[in-house]
């Protein structure tokens, strides 16, 4: 796991947490099955741009922001 990793898995928590909402809930609404999101916050956020795309839909964000901001640069 590496840092780029470790900051989406960072930003997705605290997006999932800024949206009011429980990882179950986080997970019901992105499609994401909860034991997978689990997996990916627990590895550090090793998510696919898919599962990214329908995270950012269920929270309501745009997805770029929950990617770390040297992606960005």
């Amino acid at each position: 796991m590496d840092q780029l990793d470790r900051d989406a898995g960072d930003r997705v928590r605290e997006a999932i947490e800024a949206a009011g909402m429980s990882l179950n809930q986080a997970a019901a609404n992105s499609g994401i099955p909860r034991v997978t999101l689990l997996r990916r916050l627990g590895r550090g956020g090793d998510f696919t741009l898919r599962e990214i795309d329908a995270l950012g839909r269920a929270l309501d964000i745009p997805p770029h922001t929950l990617y770390p901001n040297s992606v960005h640069a």
